[in-house]
C-alpha cells in the first residue's frame, strides 16, 4: 500500500524551516489531534477548499496531494466521486503511518508515499497537483520559488496545479507571532511551526518566473469566515 519513497534523484534543496516544522511538530505525537482540532477552528475541516474549485478539478486522472497530512483533502476527493489514482505525498512518517491505516482498505486507488516533495520522483507526471492549507508556508521565503518549481515539474503538460494561501495581511488563527507575513505557532510545549504567507504579488512573481499561467484566482470563506486564497496554475 505506501511505500518509502528512495531518494533516487541527486541532492535536491533542503528547506531549513521545513525540516524544522517536520521533526517540531508534524513527526509528533499529537500532531494528528492537534491538526484536526486546527482544522475545525479554521473551519476547513468540511473540505470547503476542495467544495470552491469543485468545477474545475477533474474527476479521473493522476492526482498528487501534497502534504497529506491525516487525510482531510484526501477524503473530500474520494466524497466527490473522483475515480482516478490518489498519491498522497507526506513527508513526516508519522503521519504517513496514519495515513497508511485509515487507506489500507482502499490500497486500489490510494497510494501514501513517505518523502519529501523536493526529492520525490516518481518517474511519470500528475494531470492534478493540490497543495492545500497553506503547504508552501511550511517553506521559507527564499526556497517557496523551488517549492513551486518542483511541482511544476511534477505536473504533466496538460495538468492543473491548485495551491491555497493564506491572506498575507491578516495574522493565522492559531499564530502566537506574526510579524511581515512571518508566523509561529506554539499549540503547546514541545510543539512549534514557523512559516511565511506569500503575498499575491510574489505568487504572481513566482508563477512569472516559472512560465506558468494563472487560470482562476479566488479568495473564499471558510466555514467559520476566515478568508482565504485559491489558486489553479496551468502550463
Amino acid at each position: 500500500m505506501g511505500a518509502i519513497e528512495n531518494e533516487r534523484m541527486s541532492p535536491q534543496i533542503i528547506d531549513l524551516m521545513n525540516q524544522r516544522n517536520c521533526d517540531s511538530f508534524y513527526n509528533k505525537e499529537k500532531s494528528v489531534d492537534i491538526l484536526k482540532a486546527y482544522a475545525d477552528r479554521g473551519g476547513l475541516a468540511s473540505g470547503c477548499d476542495i467544495k470552491s474549485i469543485a468545477e474545475y478539478l477533474p474527476k479521473s486522472g493522476n492526482l498528487l496531494e501534497v502534504g497529506a497530512g491525516y487525510g482531510r483533502v484526501i477524503d473530500t476527493i474520494l466524497k466527490s466521486g473522483f475515480i482516478g489514482k490518489i498519491v498522497g505525498l507526506e513527508k513526516s512518517e508519522r503521519l504517513y503511518d496514519y495515513l497508511c491505516k485509515r487507506y489500507d482498505d482502499r490500497s486500489e486507488n490510494v497510494n501514501i508515499i513517505c518523502c519529501d516533495v523536493m526529492k520525490y520522483n516518481p518517474g511519470y507526471k500528475f494531470d492534478i497537483i493540490t497543495s492545500l492549507w497553506s503547504n508552501i508556508s511550511d517553506f521559507s521565503k527564499t526556497t517557496q520559488l523551488d517549492y513551486l518549481e518542483r511541482l511544476s515539474f511534477l505536473m504533466s503538460d496538460t495538468g492543473s496545479l491548485f495551491l491555497d494561501v493564506s491572506v498575507s495581511d491578516v495574522a493565522p488563527l492559531n499564530a502566537s507571532a506574526y510579524d511581515k507575513q512571518t508566523f509561529q505557532v506554539e499549540p503547546q510545549d514541545g510543539y512549534f511551526i514557523e512559516g511565511y504567507i506569500p503575498s499575491v504579488d510574489e505568487i504572481s512573481d513566482y508563477v512569472e518566473k516559472l512560465g506558468l499561467v494563472i487560470k482562476l484566482a479566488i479568495r473564499y470563506s471558510t466555514d467559520t469566515g476566515r478568508q482565504r486564497l485559491l489558486f489553479i496554475f496551468t502550463k
